[in-house]
Order: structure tokens, then C-alpha cells, then sequence
């Protein structure tokens, strides 16, 4: 039979997993006790990383996919990731980022000839404000 450290170190060869995430599939088989310490060994072990795997998938949706600041803090909640670390990674993004895929988005919109009524609604949905 599979140890709870082996399955989740199995879970992990095909995908990152936040902390949450694993501790909800590790739950579904184990008792607390054990998904705990497997949590905790796993962290300490550095297998699991929700700084770093926040950080790499924020980067991912705000300079690959150019999603605003509400996408993107929606997104992290909607993980169950804390917003004070949501808001501390975020920090680190500069606001001109947002700024430039923002423009981008507006000219290559207009150049496709959309009107200002759908311009609006695409920015909303891709998490951005309008002023």
C-alpha cells in the first residue's frame, strides 16, 4: 500500500499543488493527523510553496494572458490563497504593467473595430477598472 508521503509526492511529479489543494486530496484518503504531518514535511521539504507557486502563475496572468489586478486577485481567492499574500506578491508587480497590457488590449480591440460598449465589458471581464 501507498504511504500518504509517496502519493502526494506522487501527485506532485504532474502538477504543483497550493497547500490547500493538497491538503484536500491528501484529506480524501487520510486521517488529519497524518495529511498534517505529511503537510508540514512536505513544506519543510520545500515540495510545496504557495510564494513561489503564486508568484509563477501571477507572472503567468498578467504579462502571458495580460489579465488586471481583479482577475488576478479573484483567481487567488477563488484558491483559497490568503489575500494578505495575494496583496504582498501583487506589490511586486509594477502598476505600468497593468498600464501597457491595458492599452495594448484597447488598441488591438479598436484596430478590430470594436465599439467603446464592448471595449469596456472585455476589460471588466479580463479584471480591469475603468475610468
Amino acid at each position: 500500500m501507498e504511504t500518504p508521503r509517496s502519493y502526494a509526492l506522487r501527485l506532485l511529479k504532474t502538477k504543483n499543488y497550493y497547500i490547500k489543494e493538497m491538503y484536500d486530496k491528501l484529506n480524501n484518503k487520510y486521517d488529519k493527523n497524518t495529511t498534517n504531518k505529511v503537510i508540514k514535511d512536505l513544506i519543510k521539504n520545500d515540495y510545496l510553496n504557495d510564494r513561489k507557486l503564486v508568484y509563477l502563475k501571477m507572472n503567468y496572468l498578467i504579462n502571458e494572458k495580460k489579465y488586471g489586478k481583479n482577475y488576478v486577485i479573484d483567481y487567488f481567492i477563488n484558491k483559497n490563497i490568503s489575500y494578505n499574500l495575494i496583496s504582498y506578491i501583487l506589490d511586486n508587480f509594477n502598476n505600468t504593467i497593468f498600464l501597457n497590457n491595458k492599452s495594448e488590449i484597447i488598441d488591438l480591440l479598436l484596430k478590430k473595430g470594436k465599439d467603446k460598449k464592448y471595449i469596456s465589458s472585455y476589460l471588466i471581464r479580463k479584471g480591469y477598472d475603468i475610468e
